[in-house]
């Protein structure tokens, strides 16, 4: 019960409702896979992480902005009922992020959904932060791993959980990972110790709904 409280807890990072999809991974067509290849490269290359390899060494505030589309998630009991699930951060005037949750009920043509809460680092990495959507109540959030191409361009993906195996968000910044990216990332997974069989794979459309992206 425990475990579930804090399941629920993590999840308005990316979102409360969550995702309506399949238990398979998603599949590419060759020409989404040919336009995302130009974005995403040959192969991920992953951040340094740190000594314990509990996170990534650091996050760039600056490179982690904007918005992200959920891929795909642990399937948890509010995640039933919601699609084209996007996340959005920007800025906080008190320090941290604002954390911008949107999703479509039913299926990316749905009916729209959203809510706003804050993310505060727990530490100067960034990699480590609370998120709270309800009062003073939070969650951790967690950059388990990210995109490790150097520059100032946003980062591409990330991978995202807790201090323990029940959580986790693959993230993207296009609504779809190319395989070439996206079987490693399911690898790197593994190794952390995941049952990749347990994700549900979030549904989305080509382009977009609107209001899923500010």
């Amino acid at each position: 019960m425990q475990s579930l409280f804090k399941r629920a807890a993590a999840l308005p990072l990316v979102f409360a409702v969550g995702c309506m999809a399949d238990t398979d991974t998603p599949a590419e067509d060759s020409d989404t896979d040919a336009q995302t290849a130009s974005i995403y490269g040959d192969a991920p290359v992953y951040a340094p992480l740190l000594a314990d390899g509990s996170t990534v060494a650091s996050v760039d505030v600056d490179r982690y902005l904007g918005t992200w589309f959920e891929i795909g998630t642990y399937p948890i009991i509010w995640q039933q009922q919601c699609a084209a699930t996007t996340a959005t951060y920007s800025p906080r005037e008190e320090g941290g992020l604002v954390v911008r949750n949107w999703c479509a009920i039913g299926a990316p043509d749905g009916e729209p959904f959203e809510f706003v809460g804050k993310a505060i680092p727990s530490d100067d990495t960034f990699a480590r932060l609370e998120v709270s959507f309800f009062g003073d109540f939070s969650a951790p959030y967690w950059v388990l791993e990210r995109d490790g191409v150097e520059g100032a361009e946003p980062y591409r993906w990330a991978i995202v959980g807790g201090p323990t195996d029940d959580t986790l968000w693959i993230l993207a910044r296009t609504p779809t990972l190319p395989d070439a990216i996206l079987d490693p990332l399911l690898a790197r997974i593994v190794e952390r110790g995941y049952d990749t069989d347990a994700i549900v794979w979030t549904a989305h459309s080509d382009p977009p709904p609107a209001g899923a992206v500010p």
